[in-house]
């Protein structure tokens, strides 16, 4: 996939491999996934 879009905005997906999403310049973190959120 090249990229992916959120209502005509590209988005990034989310870090991690246990949860999925994208992310978009209205949502703001922290998000859960990156190694530093284990302990969540």
């Amino acid at each position: 996939m090249e990229r992916c879009t959120v209502a005509g905005e590209v988005v990034r997906p989310q870090e991690g491999g246990s949860y999925g999403g994208w992310i978009t310049e209205e949502i703001t973190g922290p998000f859960k996934g990156p190694p530093r959120a284990a302990g969540w």
